[in-house]
């Protein structure tokens, strides 16, 4: 006696793949194509060499240099006047508190 077959069930998920098989040859270069439109115009590049600097150009660098040198001096000099202010104040203070509090020092 034969059995009969239900309907045929879903599909299952796919199974791993083969191994790679081997390249085959290489086939000849096709032909050139046509030439397209040219692009964008590209950012500038980097500057070139310096060109020699004349005697005055660098008598005018040398100029502003020296001029930013004597401002820096003189700030710093306002700088350490302000030091020594704020020094004497604070000897004062000091000398105030050792009295207030009654110690030698």
């Amino acid at each position: 006696m034969r059995k009969s077959q239900g309907p045929r069930g879903q599909r299952g998920i796919r199974g791993p793949g083969g191994p790679v098989g081997k390249r085959g040859a290489r086939g000849r270069t096709g032909p050139t194509g046509h030439k397209g439109a040219p692009g964008a115009r590209g950012l500038a590049g980097d500057a070139g060499a310096a060109q020699a600097m004349s005697r005055n150009d660098r008598m005018d660098i040398l100029t502003v240099v020296e001029a930013q040198i004597a401002d820096i001096y003189q700030q710093l000099d306002i700088q350490m006047q302000r030091m020594a202010h704020v020094q004497a104040e604070l000897d004062e203070l000091r000398v105030k508190i050792r009295t207030l509090t009654g110690t030698a020092g």
